[in-house]
This record gives structure tokens, C-alpha cells and sequence, in this order.
């Protein structure tokens, strides 16, 4: 009777309440959370405002000389362009690279006709001139851009010679960029880049205008892994060889449009194709734009690219 008392040899009533101990609310993370890894999830760190994502910007360019106004827009208000400030010199041929805080501007072209190596960088959510970087491994002009939450990319370019060197730079600590590798293949600008946080794809790509060994347009697809170093690997082939494509994409998909399918004759297409950035294989055909188009540069949701 006493073991009945207790409980003992009885079969337990099932709780009234599911889960029996209170409600499971989920983890709560306290204090300064931040892991930036290929196998873990990235913490977002700082305020809203720091963190930016909610203005576009766009830098430099040939007006037909070289520029260096800097302007921004409110992606989620329909308006003009905004004065934002202006880059440390007047460039064009320049690219850029960024992550929801700060963007990174490779220097180009500059007037009279000198390469720069110079990087500038710019806070996205507070209007003001661009401020000295750092400097790249190498002049160039026409680079090829993706970027990380952590790292911004220089990949290939022109000068009096052809680069087909890959450099990054940690984006929130100034200094000069390093080493990250090479092309896995020769082509040395246009390429339709884009990717993901991980992973960037560098789509098509063409041999600098007038520089050896000629000016062929190529349907390889590269890819690399932003976290580690060393060359870019194939990834598959677009069914349309092209360079000077533009390159967007999102977190599952990098699309290329546009291009010129003869480089030294400048003959553009208007077929865009994708790809799935976590796996390796040949385009798809995705659709057409609504026109020929080449030199374009585009940005997307849910991407680490161009200040354009």
C-alpha cells in the first residue's frame, strides 16, 4: 500500500501541459555575438544604422573625362540620385565591392591617362567623402568585383599588360590589399560576377582589348571560396561565351545578362543564364533582357557586390 502511495507500480498520468516544464521561447544570445565561418552561421553586430542595407550607391565613371562624385540613393523610395560625397580622385574604369556597413572603391583610370592602385572607402550610412584605404597589389584598370561580409575582391584587370591576379582586403580594417590568388584560366576582365557569402562566381570573361595573346570571349564559369586563399576553380560553362557581361545574383542563384559575344567587334547579346552557387555545373538558360546590352553593371537582393 505504501508503494501505491508513492506512486510505485502505477501507471503515470500523462501531463495536462506540453511541454510539462513552460513554453520553449528559443535562444536568446546576449552580449557581442559575432562568428564569420564556412560551416557556422554569421551574427550580424552593431545598430541598425550601422549595419546599412538600405542605400544604393554609385561612384566615378568617364562623363567623358574622369569623375569623382559620389552618389546614393534610398532603395526603398523612388527618387533621384542624391549627392553623397566624393571619391579621393577622379576615376574611371574603377570598381567596387562592399558589405552592409562599409564600401570598398578600387581606383581605375585616372585623368590624363595614369593607372592608381588606390583603394578608397566610404561608411554606406553616413554621407561624406570617400578616405584612403589602402593600395592594390597591382594598377589596373576594369577589375571584376565580389565581396564576403569580411572581404572585398579585386580580380583580374588591364594595364599595359594583362592581370590576372585576384586580390582582397579584410573590409573593416584599412591597409593594403593582399594576395589571394590567381584566375584559374586566362581571361583577365568582364566577367559576370556575383555569389553568395561564401562563394563568388566569376561567369564568362575576356582577354584585355588589344593585349596578348588575343581578344577571345570565354564560356567558362569560375568559382572560389571567399573564406580560404588560393586560384579560382571551373565551375561548368555558360552555353553563350561572352565578356563585359553584368553579373547579380542572391543567396542561391548568380545570373549573368548581357555581354559582348565578340569582344574585339563588340557584339552584345541580350540571353541571360544562372547558375546555382552551391553546386558546379553548366548554366541554364534564364531569359532574355529586354535588350542588347554589354558593360552593364547590376546588384541584387540578398548579394555582397558593386557600389556600381
Amino acid at each position: 500500500l505504501k508503494l501505491q502511495s508513492y506512486g510505485i507500480g502505477l501507471t503515470p498520468k500523462m501531463p495536462k501541459h506540453v511541454p510539462p516544464f513552460g513554453i520553449d521561447a528559443g535562444n536568446t544570445f546576449g552580449g557581442a555575438i559575432s562568428m564569420n565561418s564556412s560551416s557556422w552561421m554569421y551574427f550580424p553586430t552593431g545598430t541598425t544604422s550601422e549595419r546599412g542595407g538600405t542605400r544604393g550607391l554609385m561612384a566615378g565613371g568617364f562623363s567623358p573625362g574622369s569623375g569623382n562624385t559620389i552618389n546614393f540613393v534610398t532603395i526603398a523610395t523612388q527618387a533621384n540620385a542624391t549627392d553623397f560625397g566624393d571619391l579621393t580622385e577622379q576615376v574611371g574604369g574603377m570598381g567596387g565591392a562592399s558589405n552592409q556597413t562599409r564600401g570598398i572603391v578600387f581606383l581605375g583610370y585616372k585623368n590624363p591617362g595614369a593607372f592608381t592602385n588606390q583603394i578608397d572607402f566610404l561608411t554606406i550610412a553616413s554621407t561624406g567623402n570617400a578616405v584612403d584605404f589602402g593600395d592594390s597589389t597591382q594598377a589596373r584598370i576594369q577589375s571584376s568585383q565580389i565581396a564576403s561580409p569580411t572581404r572585398a575582391f579585386q580580380i583580374g584587370g588591364g594595364t599595359p599588360t594583362t592581370v590576372n591576379t585576384i586580390d582582397f582586403v579584410t573590409i573593416s580594417t584599412q591597409g593594403n590589399a593582399a594576395d589571394f590568388g590567381d584566375l584559374g584560366d586566362r581571361t583577365s576582365y568582364g566577367h559576370g560576377s556575383s555569389g553568395s557569402a561564401t562563394r563568388g562566381i566569376l561567369m564568362g570573361g575576356a582577354d584585355y582589348p588589344g593585349l596578348s595573346p588575343n581578344q577571345n570571349d570565354y564560356s567558362v564559369i569560375q568559382f572560389m571560396t571567399l573564406s580560404t586563399l588560393g586560384n579560382s576553380q571551373e565551375f561548368g560553362s555558360l552555353a553563350q561565351a561572352r565578356g563585359q557581361g553584368c553579373g547579380i545574383s542572391n543567396s542561391i542563384r548568380s545570373v549573368v545578362c548581357g555581354g559582348a559575344t565578340n569582344n574585339s567587334a563588340n557584339t552584345a547579346t541580350n540571353v541571360c543564364e544562372y547558375v546555382h552557387i552551391s553546386t558546379q555545373g553548366e548554366a541554364n538558360d534564364f531569359g532574355d533582357m529586354s535588350s542588347t546590352t554589354l558593360r552593364t553593371q547590376g546588384c541584387a537582393a540578398d548579394s555582397h557586390g558593386g557600389l556600381g
